[in-house]
């Protein structure tokens, strides 16, 4: 737990976003704010001969940091984009401020936040750096939202913006036939439902539900939920890639559709927590379509933030609650729609799951609800 006066509330009705609901078991993190928009440059690899390739950038204190590669031979170029984009990565110093991702045989991207660096990022002239997008305002980041590390090392906290990080697949049930079967197969384990003659799309639905989520081969690596009456969704637990498919039974089928197939991304570590040392005088209401009022509740930029990762914690939801239904976040958000806010159903490919939360309060329309981290 962090040395921080925090705000608790078990009272559902009087709660607000951020607040510990139970403060007899919760576990916190301290994080500084770099919830910033990325700069992110791309990087162009101009030949493989046998010299230095290096990228240099100076942080807020004013070192120049430098992370070099040489493969020792003229070599193939893409074997440079691998050996600077590995150099990068795995030099501390660098990694704590900036990330680097293979796009190409010959290009690399460089992400970085206004608060991790000072002007600009430069390479030798082996390769060259573009800007492709420059970053622009700091941002506070309000109560009661979804967090994710800023940084390599676990110094830093930002609202998410990757949502491809966990599998995600939907299946329509066909019109139902009487004692039809049904199979659908998730990480190579078989699942069979079988209808009788009184059988409907959402028998067939909870039937097939019901076999993947009591079944040991497959607990903590996936999980079935409710879309609709005649459709549901697997969705992976772990940010490793997940395959589920359908087969032909004697029943009418199913139709499968990929959302994602799973994809190391971003992964939601906690909530940021209301407390007594930041400021409280405004507050930050979703009112359903997650616009803040005039003011700034929560951290600014640059400041230290309390991360709940274990316990309970009321935030606002997008969308009404059943405690039954999992927990998403948004990571990519339009007009009217807030980063690192909560809900209960898909929106798109908008939203990432979060297999280690759950809800414990639900809300019968948008609203406050309250989530458990486990």
């Amino acid at each position: 737990m962090v040395g921080l006066q925090t705000q608790v509330n078990q009272r559902a009705d009087l709660g607000i976003a951020g607040q510990l609901y139970d403060m007899d078991a919760y576990r916190a993190i301290s994080l500084q704010n770099a919830n910033n928009v990325l700069m992110l440059y791309t990087v162009t690899v101009n030949a493989a001969a046998d010299v230095d390739y290096s990228l240099t950038l100076t942080n807020p204190l004013g070192e120049v940091l430098t992370a070099t590669f040489n493969q020792g031979v003229a070599g193939i170029v893409e074997n440079k984009v691998d050996g600077m984009v590995a150099a990068i990565n795995n030099t501390i110093v660098l990694s704590s401020r900036v990330r680097a991702v293979k796009t190409g045989a010959a290009t690399f991207t460089v992400q970085a936040r206004l608060s991790n660096i000072t002007g600009v990022i430069t390479t030798d002239a082996n390769s060259t750096p573009v800007l492709t997008t420059a970053a622009v305002a700091d941002s506070a980041i309000p109560f009661g939202l979804g967090i994710v590390f800023g940084d390599a090392i676990g110094l830093s906290g930002v609202l998410p913006s990757d949502p491809a990080a966990f599998a995600r697949y939907t299946s329509v049930v066909g019109a139902a036939a009487a004692a039809g079967t049904y199979i659908t197969v998730v990480a190579g384990t078989t699942f069979t439902y079988t209808g009788g003659a009184a059988e409907t799309v959402t028998t067939i639905r909870d039937g097939l539900i019901a076999l993947i989520n009591a079944s040991d081969a497959v607990a903590g690596i996936a999980r079935a939920y409710v879309v609709a009456a005649d459709e549901y969704a697997v969705v992976g637990l772990t940010e490793a890639p997940l395959v589920v498919t359908v087969a032909a039974g004697t029943g009418s089928g199913q139709t499968l559709t990929t959302v994602n197939a799973g994809s190391a991304g971003e992964k939601i570590i906690g909530v940021s927590m209301r407390t007594l040392s930041q400021a409280n005088d405004t507050k930050y209401d979703l009112a359903g379509v997650n616009v803040a009022i005039a003011g700034i509740d929560g951290y600014p930029v640059g400041s230290s933030m309390s991360i709940l990762t274990r316990g309970s914690i009321f935030v606002q939801s997008e969308t009404a609650v059943n405690v039954a239904q999992p927990v998403y976040v948004r990571s990519v958000a339009g007009a009217g729609e807030q980063l690192g806010a909560f809900r209960s159903t898909v929106d798109g490919s908008d939203l990432q799951l979060v297999p280690n939360a759950r809800w414990v309060r639900g809300t019968a329309a948008a609203g406050l609800a309250v989530v458990e981290f486990m």
